[in-house]
């Protein structure tokens, strides 16, 4: 008789297998001692074992789930109006409006795939709920996109920073999320419960992740796409303007794009409607995060507006990195301070206290940040040529930084880091 039981151990510095087939059963025995502690999830590459295991399965290939899955979604999202036939003129807007229908109209659960049923509900149900899981709302939006002439598949994955699905070992359980793959010269992967990520791309728990896509022609997993450094980037335009016998006065303008962009929208869509103590509270934030004693003036733009840039614009006072007297004064312009690199030395921290490990160090994404400082002081002052700051390198980090100081009648300087 034929067996499809597959299994493999992972983590284990040495360990035994014994495998005992029969006509009717087989029987694999693994043993292992000495077993060192796990290690936790922070930093771990994605292909990284934290704690030993056995996995295991009985599905002979990734096609047969593939097809399995696929004629249940496939039942449950045809569309209760025949599909249109010809694609529309715009495809990528049309799907814009749809995906910003979905989350006006559905909220989600939060309950991840695997952890209830994986049998979806009919679309007309979820809408006339109100709420569903992530497999609910995929099911619904490939049901629309269908309606308006855009064919569409799920795609099963697992997020970060979980362990990714090991590809010796087709089955179901590995499986925590259910994305919505629309293909075509420039396939679009879409997370169906990301309410402050565009279609145009995934958040980046889901990047870079093993995938399946439901349908009866996959026979393998596929890779979900990752963004560049280009994609995730944090830009700051400070002004600093000095002032004689009062408070240094900021002006910053930040934009966010990519994985910066998908931290910050729910902030700024909680800040926008925060009130009382919470509203002080995000203002007094900002105001630590700026080195400055109190924010003045706070713009956050339309944080669920998701085809609109994602801005910040605030004005501060009273610049704690500056200081003015009639002999002169200074003014101390800070570092990186991205969510990135605030980060870091507490991940860093957290690893090295766990057992020596030989493993990479990841720290996702890459992304590119950069601060621009425009410095201006009160009148009668001058600036004097700043010295040239090294290029510093870390890992595949490097911190580059260009000053520049104009010759004007004010005196103005202009510096510009980049990460």
């Amino acid at each position: 008789a034929a067996h499809n039981l597959r299994a493999e151990p992972h983590g284990f510095s040495q360990i035994k297998r014994l495998d005992s087939p029969t006509a009717a059963t087989e029987q694999i025995t693994f043993e292992s001692s000495d077993l060192a502690p796990g290690l936790t999830r922070t930093l771990l590459p994605p292909e990284a074992v934290a704690n030993p295991t056995i996995d295991f399965s009985t599905v002979a290939n990734w096609q047969t789930v593939a097809q399995w899955y696929a004629a249940i979604i496939e039942q449950a999202a045809k569309p209760a109006t025949p599909a249109n036939s010809a694609p529309p003129a715009d495809p990528l807007k049309t799907i814009e409006n749809l995906f910003e229908d979905l989350q006006k109209n559905v909220h989600s659960t939060g309950v991840a795939l695997g952890t209830s049923s994986y049998m979806p509900r009919a679309p007309a149900e979820t809408l006339k709920q109100g709420f569903g899981d992530e497999k609910d709302k995929a099911v619904l939006l490939i049901s629309k996109l269908a309606a308006a002439g855009i064919p569409a598949k799920a795609a099963l994955s697992s997020v970060a920073p979980g362990h990714d699905v090991f590809s010796s070992l087709p089955g179901l359980e590995a499986f925590d999320r259910i994305l919505v793959y629309v293909p075509g010269p420039h396939p679009l992967w879409i997370d169906p419960v990301a309410e402050f990520t565009p279609v145009s791309r995934l958040p980046l728990p889901d990047q870079g992740r093993s995938a399946l896509i439901l349908d009866s022609s996959s026979v393998d997993l596929v890779r979900t796409p990752e963004s560049t450094a280009a994609d995730n980037s944090d830009t700051a335009s400070i002004e600093l303007q000095l002032r004689d016998g009062a408070d240094a006065l900021i002006l910053s303008d930040n934009q966010y794009r990519g994985a910066f962009e998908d931290a910050f929208r729910p902030l700024m869509n909680r800040a926008a409607t925060a009130a009382g103590d919470e509203k002080t509270q995000f203002w007094n934030q900002v105001a630590r995060a700026a080195k400055a004693e109190r924010v003045t003036k706070l713009e956050l733009g339309e944080p669920k507006n998701l085809l609109a840039p994602c801005r910040v614009h605030a004005v501060a006072e009273g610049y704690a990195g500056s200081h003015i007297t009639d002999d002169g004064g200074f003014v101390d312009l800070p570092g990186p301070g991205s969510i990135s690199f605030g980060q870091l030395p507490a991940l860093l921290q957290t690893a090295a206290q766990q057992p020596a490990r030989t493993l990479d160090y990841f720290i996702p994404p890459a992304f590119t940040e950069e601060l621009r400082f425009h410095v201006i002081p009160p009148p009668g002052y001058r600036l004097k040529e700043p010295s040239a700051i090294p290029s510093v390198t870390l890992g595949p980090a490097t911190l580059s930084s260009a000053l520049k100081t104009e010759t004007d009648e004010i005196g103005r300087a202009s510096c510009r880091e980049r990460v």
